[in-house]
């Protein structure tokens, strides 16, 4: 600010001592582009004044970040997080359990609707050999409702 008083002045002690137009208009000239200068210098301080206004602001806010209440909900926040991933986990593994056991299961009840079809082929087998009645009929009826029966207790 000061160059431009300075400035200033000596414009004013040259308009005293001159007396043509033109060095006149020199100093109007250049008394001009001291007050264009001027204000430019002062909206930039207005800037820079609102700049640090904002900065002021930012950093208040950023202190207000670490009260004892944020730090609780920050803490409940982590802790929720944890607790849904150990959450996931355990389901995950207990899943991949029940996935066995059913593995395990379905390949027992395979085994013995195996069985169950081996027992009647051969029961056909020897029915058809010696069938003298329809007792075979029946016998192979009973055998097959109970396949049916044991495949509808497992589904």
């Amino acid at each position: 600010m000061k160059p431009f008083i300075t400035l200033f002045l000596i414009l004013i002690s040259l308009d005293s001592f001159a007396n043509d137009s033109l060095l006149t208009q020199r100093v109007i000239h250049l008394t001009d582009k001291v007050d264009s200068l001027n204000s430019l210098y002062s909206a930039e301080v207005t800037l820079n004044k609102k700049y640090i206004d904002i900065v002021d602001r930012t950093n208040n806010n950023l202190n207000m970040s670490w009260t004892p209440t944020s730090v609780i909900i920050s803490i409940v926040g982590i802790f929720c997080a944890v607790f849904s991933i150990l959450t996931f986990i355990m389901a995950f593994g207990s899943r991949q359990e029940v996935s066995k056991l059913l593995k395990h299961k379905s390949k027992d009840f395979d085994k013995k609707i195996e069985k169950r079809i081996i027992e009647l082929n051969e029961m056909v087998n020897d029915k058809l050999k010696e069938d003298t009645d329809n007792v075979f009929l029946t016998d192979v009826d009973t055998k097959l409702e109970d396949v049916i029966n044991l495949i509808k207790k497992h589904n």
